[in-house]
């Protein structure tokens, strides 16, 4: 069992979200003691479809020295 907040640690969400899933009928919780808690399983499924989602960006700056060596940076 997973604790939610651990759950909305890792994907960066609040846990209000995962409350709001839950009353949309995406996630399921599994009740234990009046608190809420996720399996296994759907924490695999959820986690996987994140990482899905992320997308990779790269932020590439070049400077040159002087506009001599401009050049070298269309190679």
């Amino acid at each position: 069992m997973i604790k939610i907040s651990i759950l909305a640690r890792d994907l960066g969400i609040y846990r209000n979200t995962l409350y709001t899933w839950h009353k949309e009928g995406k996630i399921e919780f599994v009740k234990v003691n009046k608190l809420n808690y996720l399996t296994r399983e759907t924490y695999n499924k959820l986690m996987n479809i994140m990482e899905e989602k992320k997308e990779e960006k790269a932020i590439i700056y070049c400077r040159v020295s002087t506009a001599t060596r401009k050049n070298n940076l269309k190679t």
